[in-house]
């Protein structure tokens, strides 16, 4: 009885949001996206979709660089910076597994890590030294 409970809270926010996540499809919000709802509330630290832990991000909180460590045979296709909002900041090569984020301002991000198998999100800080 205990787990249809949370299943009840995400479908009641799903139908509350819904037709604000219509309204700006296509604008890759991050946080009306009811899939990401569901998903953020049982994320465990990092991990926002729950795809695969395979891939890591560290440090988090980041100062400088942040590194990607693919620990699965998946080959990345794509890695992108998003800030809290959902836009989209930064391309990055699929090769780079070290991405330099001094330029930055402090605050939380997303990085998406695209993979033959399926896409990756993962938040982190952006910290002062």
């Amino acid at each position: 009885m205990k787990k249809i409970y949370p299943l009840i809270f995400i479908v009641f926010l799903s139908v509350l949001i819904s037709p604000l996540a219509k309204s700006t499809a296509g604008k890759n919000n991050f946080l009306l996206n009811p899939n990401t709802i569901y998903n953020s509330i049982y994320a465990s630290g990092a991990y926002l979709d729950g795809y695969s832990k395979s891939i890591e991000i560290s440090p988090n909180p980041v100062v400088q660089d942040l590194h990607i460590c693919n620990r699965s045979d998946d080959t990345i296709q794509k890695i992108t910076l998003h800030n809290i909002s959902g836009e989209q900041l930064k391309c990055f090569k699929p090769s780079d597994t070290k991405i330099h984020l001094a330029d930055i301002p402090t605050g939380m991000y997303y990085i998406k890590i695209a993979t033959d198998n399926g896409t990756n999100t993962r938040k982190f800080i952006k910290s002062e030294s």
